[in-house]
């Protein structure tokens, strides 16, 4: 039996990692750094705001006092181009959410900032949908440690009150190594979505999907449960 689903917010809700790529490059670019599309891609995605900070730069820019202000120019650079250019939801995601809110329960593990989570969820009508939350602000580590996905079990668990939040219970929707890797090592079956990754790139999960146009709870449930937890579907 299925008791919630948890979903990655960028790359699985919304096609939003190409906004966080530039918005890194535009601050970066100001300190005279260079970020390319495939560099972010096969080195940075998936990290929270501070880790790519301090993988880019080193970790001396918490000694130096620079990471909050980074942190907040990135943040209202990406506010920015959200409010002139929109964000779209993935084909299928949207609807995802809905029907795990009233079938089962919805959570949300991101290692975005809850200031740039919110807006987008309240456009896109479901911020009120998921019974518990996690955001980098939550956390010392970032995915790929599984800090925060054991964190939004927790409060899964505490806002539901159900006895059936188990982590056998549960699935994860994620689209990076990254999140799979953080998802696995919490003790969960995780569903690889190739919105950002290949499939080979994602092999780690217990199982892939092209897409979540018409998959329901019920089609994840039964994937979950077909997976032999090697990445292959049985």
């Amino acid at each position: 039996m299925l008791a919630g689903i948890i979903f990655d917010f960028d790359g699985v809700i919304v096609d939003s990692e190409r906004l966080h790529f530039r918005a890194f490059a535009r601050i970066l670019g100001r300190m005279g750094k260079t970020l390319t599309w495939e560099e972010y891609l096969s080195r940075y995605i998936g990290f929270d705001d501070r880790d790519v900070f301090r993988e880019f730069l080193g970790r001396t820019v918490d000694a130096e006092g620079i990471l909050e202000e980074l942190l907040r120019r990135k943040g209202a650079e990406f506010r920015r181009m959200v409010e002139e250019e929109g964000v779209q939801p993935y084909p299928g995601a949207v609807e995802l959410v809905r029907e795990a809110y009233a079938k089962c329960a919805a959570a949300l593990c991101s290692g975005a900032l809850r200031t740039d989570v919110e807006p987008i969820l309240e456009s896109l009508g479901i911020a009120g949908l998921f019974a518990a939350m996690v955001t980098a602000e939550d956390v010392q580590r970032s995915k790929p440690d599984p800090e925060s996905y054991r964190l939004v079990v927790e409060r899964l668990r505490c806002a539901t009150g159900s006895g059936e939040i188990r982590r056998e219970n549960l699935v994860v929707l994620e689209d990076t190594p990254a999140g799979v890797r953080a998802a696995r090592e919490a003790g969960l079956a995780v569903i690889a979505v190739a919105n950002t990754h290949s499939a080979a790139e994602l092999v780690q999960a217990d199982a892939v999907l092209d897409s979540l146009e018409r998959i329901g709870v019920d089609d994840l449930a039964e994937i979950a449960a077909g997976s032999d937890g090697t990445g292959n579907t049985k």
